[in-house]
């Protein structure tokens, strides 16, 4: 069903932006094996020559308003070269906030085409190596941090986030290897203190759909995010250079 409404996107995307189009790209879970139809988003970048119309964007509020979980950026190619972080974007749409955002910049970026880079797919468009740049390690070490520290200020109902992400960073930089939330949350739970394994074994099942989600402690899974913060050295890159 999401390859389904993903491809019927994407025929509307190819018919409102045109000969403007570059191409499509998914990244996120669906692209690294472990998409959740309950619980995941359908992660997409769209890359484009121009910036987007005025028109064009007025013509894509109501289609991505209706595309259900994604989350969707609007890039202009010459935004990726040369790269820069936080890197610019046209457009955002979060199925969750529901409304479109930018131009602006995302450090998330930096994250998303690295996992695009390491298991995306080319929708619509060149191959990916074509279109992306190589993201620099501490690019991609900067928005990881990012995200690990706002994991700890999620609200009740984005605890599985909450657990799994840091899980996930926490491998990811301990590794320096690209990791999905599945398999930072495998690796976070062989090496987590006891205290938080039974959280970290309940977040992976609700996960991969076999358990339904309980309420879990908001202290116990700040702790998580604090601990993982303990456990990740400081970003020397960015301490003695800044952004």
């Amino acid at each position: 069903e999401a390859r389904s409404r993903l491809d019927d996107l994407v025929r509307d995307l190819q018919r409102i932006l045109g000969d403007g189009l570059v191409g499509v790209y998914l990244h996120g879970s669906l692209a690294l094996g472990c998409f959740n139809p309950a619980l995941s988003d359908v992660d997409l970048l769209v890359v484009t020559k121009a910036p987007l119309s005025p028109g064009q964007r007025d013509v894509l509020a109501p289609l991505l308003a209706r595309a259900g979980r994604i989350e969707i950026s609007f890039l202009a190619s010459s935004s990726l070269r040369p790269w820069r972080h936080p890197a610019p974007y046209d457009l955002h749409f979060g199925w969750g906030a529901g409304r479109m955002l930018g131009p602006g910049e995302d450090p998330d970026l930096a994250a998303h085409v690295t996992v695009l880079r390491h298991a995306g797919v080319a929708l619509v468009g060149p191959p990916i190596p074509d279109v992306f740049p190589e993201v620099p390690w501490e690019d991609y070490e900067d928005s990881l941090r990012r995200d690990l520290a706002d994991s700890s200020s999620l609200e009740q109902g984005n605890h599985l986030y909450a657990i799994l992400s840091p899980a996930r960073i926490w491998a990811t930089l301990n590794d320096h290897a690209v990791h999905s939330k599945e398999s930072g949350g495998v690796w976070a739970l062989e090496r987590a203190p006891e205290e938080f394994r039974p959280m970290i074994a309940q977040a992976l099942r609700i996960y991969r759909g076999e358990d339904s989600e309980p309420a879990f402690d908001p202290e116990a899974v700040r702790r998580f995010a604090d601990f993982v913060a303990t456990q990740i050295t400081p970003n020397r890159s960015r301490a003695s250079g800044g952004e």
